[in-house]
Formats: structure tokens, sequence, C-alpha cells
């Protein structure tokens, strides 16, 4: 059972590394985004900006190397509620099209109720891994008896690559799929 939360884990900041750093390498469009939310002031958003690609990233690293793991799980349900509310907000509103900013493997989607509930589902599994934390790739536990080995054993990094090439594999695919169609309609016309 451990290595299904490991798989869990490893997803999960597949998804946030691949959404930081989508962000930070489109920081204009992110940016943009922000502002189309209308929540945060224009005199904040940068600020902003820039302090959500830093958690994201910082959560990242907590759960990969497995250092301070409930802090990057509580970072991740905060940025989830956060998110969640942004778009109830927006959608409430009736603003709808506007970018979800997502970005990275989750892509980027018109706001919809389906992403509140994909955000809720993704806090509630959170909330699951941050709860049933085992010994592999838990570095905090280190001190507390547990060997190196233990804590990061062949099959951890197994998983690992397992995990990244099926996410990195889909996430082109998909973006090939999008190249396609788009010449596609470029020679059409």
């Amino acid at each position: 059972m451990e290595y299904i939360w490991l798989i869990a884990k490893f997803l999960i900041v597949i998804m946030f590394f691949s959404t930081a750093y989508e962000k930070w390498k489109n920081i204009d469009e992110h940016i943009a985004i922000i502002k189309a939310y209308d929540i945060i002031p224009d005199s904040m958003v940068k600020v902003f900006a820039w302090t959500n690609i830093g958690i994201e990233f910082l959560a990242v690293l907590c759960l990969a190397v497995g250092f301070q793991h409930t802090i990057g799980y509580v970072f991740i349900i905060a940025l989830l509620c956060m998110y969640a509310t942004a778009i109830s907000i927006n959608l409430i509103r009736g603003n709808k099209e506007i970018s979800c900013g997502c970005g990275g493997v989750l892509g980027n989607h018109q706001l919809s109720w389906w992403l509140v509930l994909r955000n809720t589902a993704m806090i509630a599994l959170t909330i699951m891994l941050m709860s049933n934390t085992g010994v592999i790739g838990n570095l905090d536990l280190l001190g507390s008896g547990n060997s190196l080995s233990q804590i990061y054993p062949p099959i951890f990094f197994i998983v690992f690559l397992i995990t990244i090439t099926t996410v990195v594999s889909i996430y082109y695919m998909t973006s090939l799929k999008k190249v396609a169609e788009v010449t596609k309609n470029l020679s059409v016309r």
C-alpha cells in the first residue's frame, strides 16, 4: 500500500512542478490570468504571482525530497483551496470565459464547476497522503531509527522514474495532438 501512496505523491509533485514551471516560464500570461480573476488588487498582482510560483516550487521540493512533508502538503492544500475559491467566486459572478491558469500537465481550461470538483478531489487526496506518509521517501524519519537506504530504497527511484516517464509521455502526446490540429487547421486555410 505504501507504494500506491508514493505514486500518488509523485503525481501531485509532477502536477505542481509542471504548473509552477509553466507559470514561471510564461510569467506575463500568469499575471494576466490573475488580473482576469479580478480578486487581487492590480498593485499586488505581480507580488502575488511570484509568491504563488515560489510556494508551488517549495511544496514540490518538500515532497520530492521528502523533507518537511507536512509543510509541503499544507502548501498544496492551501493552494488548491485558494484556486477552488477563486474559480467559485468567478463562476458565481458569471465570469466563465477566463482561463483557469492551471497550466502544466493539467492544461488551461475555461472556468467550470468541474475544476472546483477536481480541486476538491485533489484536496481530499492530499489530506489522505498527509495522513498516510510511510517510511519510503520520507527524509523526516531519518533521525528516528531509519537508515537512508530504508528511506530511499531502489524501488523509490524506480517508481519515481516510471511515474515521471508516464506523465511526461502523456503530456507530450497531448501536446503533439494539439500541434497536429493547429497544423491541420492552418493547411485547410
